[in-house]
């Protein structure tokens, strides 16, 4: 009556939450209502058979769910670690009088530095490039970077780089006041609070775009072109931004292939 099932549940479950190396926010089971839904619609499958199989299945699925949380916790913690750790060391090599260059009025303010918002880069796939019409398919893909904005009183002054080296974070490099300001003015508009979040790279056009959502669902996600992005796009794209994904997906193909750059 119940075959493989449970089995079956059960693998797809631990490959969805675990199977991948980075845990990115749209992978979170307690912020995809998505996820939500699958995991209760199964867990209530589950219950509905009241076997001993059905139970230790039960439970093996929500220690799945819970260790999907506890990685993306940790992934974030070890970030936020490896970033404050290597936070002065970075500033340190700030050549003196320079330090406006880097958001900085004196190097005094080097001592009230912090991390504040990790931003995760994403950059567009192979596929995406080769495809000439475009699919559902997703298209954006981790870089392994992370830009962490440093504020001083609460204000970002400019970003700090930490890549993943070897399976180990590790701080890279320090820049970017303009996109820290930028990133800053973006947050105040349209999305508050310390959580994670995430950057497109278009790398043939040069520019970002900042990738949001209310609740982390791929068909809510809307595209904010960052200025670098429109210097790219002509007035009318810039007039209708935000896109949803698959509108600024199609938006940016158009541009790379008409061999558009900065």
């Amino acid at each position: 009556m119940f075959g493989n099932k449970p089995g079956l549940i059960f693998k797809k479950l631990y490959l969805f939450l675990i199977g991948s190396d980075y845990v990115t926010d749209e992978l979170s089971p307690g912020k995809n209502p998505r996820i939500m839904f699958y995991l209760y619609k199964n867990l209530c499958f589950l219950q509905y058979h009241s076997g001993m199989k059905q139970k230790l299945l039960l439970l093996i699925t929500m220690i799945v769910w819970f260790s999907g949380i506890s990685a993306q916790t940790d992934n974030l913690n070890d970030l936020l670690a490896t970033a404050q750790a290597g936070l002065a060391g970075y500033l340190e090599k700030i050549p003196p009088g320079r330090e406006s260059l880097y958001g900085f009025k004196t190097r005094d303010e080097f001592l009230k530095a912090k991390p504040g918002k990790p931003y995760q880069i994403f950059s567009l796939s192979e596929e995406f490039y080769n495809d000439t019409l475009l699919t559902d398919q997703k298209y954006m893909v981790p870089t392994g970077e992370w830009r962490i904005s440093v504020t001083v009183n609460n204000k970002p002054v400019v970003m700090l780089t930490v890549a993943k080296m070897k399976g180990v974070y590790e701080v890279v490099g320090i820049g970017a006041a303009g996109l820290a300001n930028e990133l800053g003015d973006f947050e105040k508009k349209h999305s508050p609070g310390n959580s994670p979040g995430r950057i497109l790279r278009v790398h043939p056009l040069n520019c970002d775009f900042v990738v949001s959502s209310p609740d982390n669902e791929d068909k809510r996600l809307k595209i904010y072109p960052l200025h670098s992005a429109k210097m790219v796009l002509d007035r009318k794209c810039r007039r209708n931004a935000p896109y949803r994904l698959p509108k600024a997906l199609s938006v940016i193909k158009a541009k790379v292939n008409a061999g558009q750059t900065l």
